[in-house]
């Protein structure tokens, strides 16, 4: 089961990501997504940058749901 979220949730976990243009070869793809680091970085360092947070593809995936792009 899916949980969809609030629509201001979706865009607040959105606005940390950078908008990217269409490509035609991404065509799936709204945000850019932030850089990771590797794993030579101390643990909470990384914890801190989000390397660890959900995926940015689900929080694109719940906005494309709330929107009725997909169903």
């Amino acid at each position: 089961m899916v949980r969809i979220q609030s629509r201001e949730f979706i865009e607040e976990k959105l606005s940390h990501l950078s908008p990217i243009k269409y490509n035609r070869f991404q065509w799936w793809r709204n945000y850019d997504s932030k850089s990771e680091l590797t794993k030579y970085h101390p643990l909470l360092q990384r914890i801190r940058n989000g390397d660890f947070d959900f995926s940015h593809y689900y929080w694109q995936a719940q906005n494309a749901i709330l929107s009725g792009i997909i169903i």
